[in-house]
């Protein structure tokens, strides 16, 4: 069943990769709830804020994903966008699945297409609609939770980010955030489901995590039973790893020893032996905090670190 579901994933992918040509890329009006940006745009699978550091000179991009809860990583009027804006960062915050429904943005975290995030993104940078302050030659990319799976396996993928920041981040691919009898991949590439690490069904782990999703509050669930339990099936994990030695730039991993919604900071140690056992060419620092899954929020000088160190990241491409 699974694989006849592949083969059809992959056809109507194919025939819609064909078909249909690069959407244009549009100015559209803030959704409920999310604070306006100078540039709000929408092109054909995401949605996204772009806030301009006042500069007269080209400056780095920093691309933000947020993780599965369907929204920015920030709220609104957040002081953490200022913060790069003020150090003359440009950022790109990037919504990959949304409700309610956006155009033609996917509603539910599955399948999402790696593709999508550095074609839109080219697709920006040529755009007239765009101010030309943005150095094209220094693109990084930061993702917290499953946004930080996300930034590496993008990263991974596309050598054009050049730097990348992982908050909480997994050192595999996770099947998408559900839970439900049906295991399936968070991502595609090249029309084809990325390998993925499951969830067991019916297990005391998943129901577990499952129940404390339902009846808790965000900083108290707990998922890590769930995703550590998963990572026991070796072969899964070796099919799922995300190969960060191709990553063409400095990484900085920031975790916590305590996260209640997966192994971040197991996951980083992983991550970061990866990359010393593959001779790591680039720059890799891993901030290990006895936190939870908000890292930031529990050490808030953790943040003006992570600035100072995204700098260092930044003067190493310039130089």
């Amino acid at each position: 069943m699974l694989k006849f579901t592949k083969i059809i994933y992959i056809i109507i992918s194919a025939f819609y990769s064909y078909v249909l040509s690069a959407a244009e890329i549009i100015p559209i009006d803030a959704v409920p709830g999310h604070y306006e940006a100078e540039k709000y745009l929408l092109s054909r699978h995401l949605v996204t804020n772009l806030h301009l550091a006042k500069v007269d000179e080209k400056r780095p991009l920093l691309l933000i994903l947020g993780g599965s809860n369907e929204s920015y990583t920030y709220a609104p009027g957040d002081w953490r966008i200022k913060s790069f804006l003020d150090r003359g960062i440009h950022v790109l915050e990037a919504e990959y699945f949304l409700k309610p429904k956006v155009g033609s943005v996917p509603d539910t975290l599955s399948l999402i297409r790696l593709e999508s995030f550095w074609e839109e993104i080219s697709e920006y940078l040529k755009s007239d609609k765009i101010p030309q302050v943005i150095d094209q030659d220094i693109i990084g990319v930061m993702g917290t939770s499953k946004g930080g799976e996300l930034a590496l396996l993008l990263a991974s993928h596309y050598p054009q980010f050049k730097f990348v920041v992982g908050v909480v981040p997994s050192h595999v691919a996770f099947q998408a955030s559900n839970t439900t009898l049906y295991h399936y991949s968070s991502w595609a590439l090249n029309n084809a489901p990325v390998p993925f690490v499951p969830f067991s069904n019916f297990s005391v782990a998943t129901i577990y995590g499952v129940l404390t999703r339902i009846f808790c509050r965000p900083d108290n669930v707990n998922f890590t039973w769930m995703h550590s339990q998963a990572l026991t099936d070796q072969q899964a994990v070796e099919n799922a790893i995300i190969k960060v030695e191709k990553i063409n730039g400095p990484i900085l991993l920031v975790s916590g020893e305590r996260d209640q919604w997966w192994p971040s900071a197991d996951m980083s140690r992983k991550i970061m032996a990866r990359l010393k056992e593959k001779q790591f060419p680039f720059s890799h620092v891993h901030f290990d905090r006895d936190t939870d899954h908000f890292p930031f929020d529990r050490e808030p000088d953790l943040w003006d670190k992570m600035l100072s160190h995204v700098d260092k990241m930044i003067k190493i491409r310039h130089d």
